[in-house]
Order: C-alpha cells, then sequence, then structure tokens
C-alpha cells in the first residue's frame, strides 16, 4: 500500500486587532500598515530557525526607549533605525516590547512572523517517506505584493484569489528560498530547508542532514546478563527540536572519566527509529562500581549531548 501525503488544510491567520491596543503598532508591507506606526518593521529574513529583523521607530522615536524583542535589547541608531536577530527556537512570533519615557507606559505585544514575512506556513516543507514535495502556504495582503519568487521563480500569478498557493516540486530540491517585493519597494527573504520525513512504529523520524536542534532524548542501560557476559547494552535515542526522531546520525559514547572501557565500537549511526545501541565492555575494575557515560551527536546543523549513569552489577565469573 503506497504511502499517501494528504496536502494540509489551510486556515485563514489570525488578525492582531491593533484598533484595540492603546499604542498603535505595525509591520512592514506586505503586512498591513497602521497609521502613524511607533514600531515598523522591514525587510525581515528567516531562515534555519533565525530571523533577521530590520526597521525604524517611526517619526516619533522619543516616544519609544528600552525596545526589546524575545527579551533581547534593540539598539536603535540616531536615525531610529535598527537591525537584530532573534532565534526563534521553533516559535512562530516574536514577543516586543518598549517603553515610552513621557508616560512611563510599557507595550508588550506579540508579532506573528507570518505577519512579518508575508506569506504563512502551515508547516516546514517536507517529503514523507520518499513522496512527492510540495510547497504551500497562504500569501498575506495579495494587493500589496508586487512579486513573489520561490526558488528564482515568479509565482505570483499561480496565487489563488484567497491567497493560497501549493507549488509542487523536484524531490532533488534541498531547499526552498521565498523573495517577497512590496508596492512600496520592500524585499522580504526567508529560507526554508526541506525536511525528509519517514513514519516508524516509534513516531514520525528526520533524516540527520535535514534535522536541526538535535538533543539527545534519552540513554538506557540494559544490565541483564551482565555479571555472565561482562557486558552492558546503552541505548541512546536522538531527537530534533520539533519532537522527530532524527535517522543515520552519527553518535559517540565514551566513559566519564575515560579508561572504564575495554576496546569495542563505541561509534554508531542511529537507525530508522533513531536510536542506536551500543554493547559496552567495561573493565573489571568497573564492576561493582559506578560507571558514566557520555553521549555525543552532532550533524552540520548542530550537537548534543547527554550524561547518564548506572552502578555495574560485581563481576560474575568468566566469560
Amino acid at each position: 500500500m503506497k504511502n499517501v501525503v494528504r496536502r494540509p488544510r489551510y486556515r485563514m491567520p489570525f488578525l492582531l486587532l491593533v484598533a484595540a491596543l492603546a499604542t498603535c503598532f505595525a509591520v512592514a508591507a506586505p503586512a498591513a500598515q497602521a497609521a502613524d506606526p511607533l514600531v515598523a518593521f522591514g525587510p525581515v529574513t528567516v531562515a534555519d530557525g533565525t530571523a533577521r529583523l530590520s526597521g525604524n521607530v517611526g517619526a516619533n522615536p522619543a516616544f519609544v526607549a528600552d525596545l526589546m524583542l524575545n527579551g533581547k535589547p534593540v539598539g536603535v541608531g540616531t536615525d531610529g533605525r535598527f537591525t537584530v536577530k532573534v532565534d526563534l527556537h521553533g516559535k512562530t512570533a516574536v514577543a516586543l516590547s518598549y517603553r515610552n519615557p513621557l508616560t512611563g507606559e510599557v507595550t508588550s505585544l506579540s508579532v506573528p512572523i507570518a505577519d512579518l514575512a508575508g506569506l504563512s506556513l502551515p508547516r516546514l516543507p517536507n517529503t514523507l517517506d520518499g513522496g512527492p514535495l510540495t510547497f504551500g502556504g497562504q500569501v498575506l495582503n495579495r494587493d500589496q505584493l508586487a512579486g513573489l519568487q520561490v526558488n528564482g521563480v515568479d509565482v505570483l500569478g499561480l496565487v489563488q484569489p484567497d491567497g493560497l498557493l501549493s507549488l509542487p516540486l523536484s524531490e532533488s530540491v534541498r531547499e526552498i528560498t521565498t523573495v517577497l517585493t512590496a508596492t512600496n519597494g520592500n524585499v522580504t527573504a526567508s529560507s526554508f530547508r526541506v525536511l525528509e520525513l519517514f513514519t516508524t512504529p516509534a513516531g514520525t523520524a528526520i533524516s540527520a542532514r535535514t534535522a536541526t536542534g538535535i538533543k539527545v532524548s534519552s540513554m538506557r542501560f540494559f544490565k541483564n546478563g551482565a555479571q555472565r557476559t561482562h557486558r552492558v547494552r546503552l541505548k541512546v535515542v536522538v531527537r530534533d527540536q520539533n519532537g522527530y526522531l532524527v535517522r543515520g546520525l552519527k553518535v559517540k559514547v565514551q566513559s566519564v572519566p575515560g579508561g572504564k572501557l575495554r576496546a569495542g565500537k563505541y561509534e554508531l549511526r542511529t537507525g530508522k527509529a533513531g536510536g542506536a545501541t551500543f554493547s559496552l565492555k567495561p573493565k573489571t575494575r568497573a564492576f561493582g562500581k559506578k560507571l558514566t557515560m557520555k553521549a555525543s551527536a552532532s550533524n552540520v546543523l548542530g550537537k548534543a549531548q547527554m550524561k547518564k549513569s548506572t552502578r555495574l552489577p560485581q563481576r560474575g565469573g568468566r566469560h
């Protein structure tokens, strides 16, 4: 039975009711502008979980002080402009706050990145079990866009009246770049790494080369028969920032401190379900004592490690 990739159902993005706010706020086109904005963004670029935000504090910089994004202070130039990089950590919005030095009033807002970038994605582009790759999303404020490119090809004419866009792409595509040009000349670029996903009995897995934010999610010792075989099994499971099991990732384990293991194969790649099982060979003096192991994993996008300890049983007879 062939795996079927269901196209996601798109929903209209939630609109912030800025009219209800005491202080007006606006984002750069192609998102809608509010009258006399105190803070405006543009252009905005998003790539591999990091957003680069540029903007200005409008015509009244005296009304904006202590500008912060995701808790990070933002330096504002004498001309009222600013540029800052923000790690999204998988989130779809940034937290904005600033203080009015004249009144002391502090304004705090959660600003969806989709509104800043002008293109809402229900999920990151991905292939499932080697199936077709479809890039889909919803264009915000279509009438404010003068151009939309996907990997260098103009696709603005393919946007449906309701703003929906769905494009079949070659399976060889590994990264998707969108460039949105607003009618006022602002250009916003975003990059998305194509995720290679797979279904497994243990859950959804992702290929090591497309996984971001990897972490060692668990280490488990199996000591059954250790007295007889003089060996201990250790299973290491790795996931990414989205919770996907990471397959094909190189994992290395070692004792802490070193020198407690006999020679063995202590570097493996994770299997289809994101796990690697090692056969540890503790030295004679390590039995009956606590054994601490460190697991390390890495790919081109990051690295992670975890430590875990167990007490070994007393060593039995010769194996």
